[in-house]
Formats: structure tokens, C-alpha cells, sequence
């Protein structure tokens, strides 16, 4: 059974990882937008060739999930 201690570690941990989650997609949103000048498609297809990547990433190696 975890102890106080623990569980207020884990709490904290899960915390920092959707803080950096939010982070990430911000970094991420002022990127695309600075590389497409605010073009709705070009954003689009963008986030379509970001989305792929990924998963095209995490069926040859299943491990960059636990990295992202």
C-alpha cells in the first residue's frame, strides 16, 4: 500500500506532465502559426503531417510514446 508520501509524489508527477503537455501543444500552436501565417490549411495539413509522424513513430517504436 503507498504511503502518504507517495501518493503526494505521484500527484505531483502527474501534475508536471500535463503542465508540460500544455507547454508542448503551446510551443507547438505558435510554431505552426509563425510557419503558415495564420492559413487555416496550411495549419491543417500541417497538424495532419505532425499527427501522422507520430504515429507513424509509435508503430515502428512503440517506446517514443512513453518519451511524448
Amino acid at each position: 500500500m503507498p504511503t502518504t508520501a507517495e501518493k503526494q509524489i505521484h500527484f505531483t508527477l502527474s501534475h508536471l506532465g500535463i503542465i508540460r503537455l500544455f507547454v508542448v501543444w503551446g510551443i507547438l500552436e505558435a510554431l505552426v502559426f509563425i510557419l503558415t501565417k495564420g492559413d487555416r490549411l496550411k495549419s491543417l495539413s500541417v497538424y495532419l503531417a505532425i499527427f501522422f509522424i507520430i504515429t507513424l513513430a509509435a508503430y515502428v517504436a512503440p517506446e517514443v510514446i512513453d518519451f511524448l
